[in-house]
């Protein structure tokens, strides 16, 4: 029979494992639905197509050219309708907070998630206002 690491150092009665193991599936779960959310805005913006049906246009009346279905279809619309091209930041920048909290959850020196999490922080400030 195998335990994992200090499972047998904790006094009883203490309930940390199981808070550190809900911990840690709500962080793992984070980064695999925020990956997948990143994928599908990225993949709606890369298929946006002006003859699909969506909220400033009403399409040509044919399938749907968006990969991201009538959800993607719409969500790129009004992306680039509200930030144009430079919506594209917006997505940059998820894509470096998803890989600081991966950085962060991989267990990597305190520095260089810190050192990541203070750039991140810096380049929105610079580039999104």
């Amino acid at each position: 029979m195998t335990y994992s690491l200090n499972t047998l150092k904790l006094p009883r009665g203490q309930a940390t494992v199981a808070r550190n193991g809900a911990r840690r599936f709500l962080t793992e779960f984070v980064l695999i639905g925020g990956l997948g959310v990143l994928l599908f805005v990225a993949l709606s913006l890369l298929t946006y197509s002006p003859g699909d049906a969506s909220w400033s246009t009403s399409g040509v009346g044919g399938d749907l050219r968006n990969r991201g279905g009538r959800v993607g279809a719409w969500l790129a619309d009004l992306a680039y309708f509200g930030f144009g091209f430079s919506v594209w930041w917006f997505v940059a920048v998820g894509a470096r907070a998803w890989v600081a909290q991966l950085v962060r959850w991989m267990g990597h020196s305190p520095e260089l998630a810190l050192k990541s999490a203070l750039l991140g922080r810096v380049q929105v400030g610079a580039g999104l206002v």
